[in-house]
């Protein structure tokens, strides 16, 4: 299990956004991402490299995922 806590010097709202809307998902990450914003729905970076899914959300003060990398056997948790 990886686990990781850090600080991001922006709005709640923007980071919010950053990790589920897949237009400016694409615009941080250097893209191609993919989001389906809803419990259960799935996201992509980078063309699939990084997949996962969204696993609970709160608009927009928190964002719960499973997440995996294609070098990786076992998603996130």
């Amino acid at each position: 299990m990886i686990k990781d806590i850090f600080t991001i010097e922006a709005p709640i709202e923007s980071v919010y956004l950053a990790l589920t809307d897949a237009k400016i998902m694409d615009e941080w990450s250097g893209g191609p991402a993919e989001s389906d914003p809803a419990v259960g729905g799935k996201f992509s970076l980078w063309g699939g490299d990084v997949y996962g899914v969204y696993t609970g959300l709160v608009d927009p003060t928190s964002i719960l995922m499973d997440w995996s990398m294609n070098d990786w056997q076992k998603p996130s948790k």
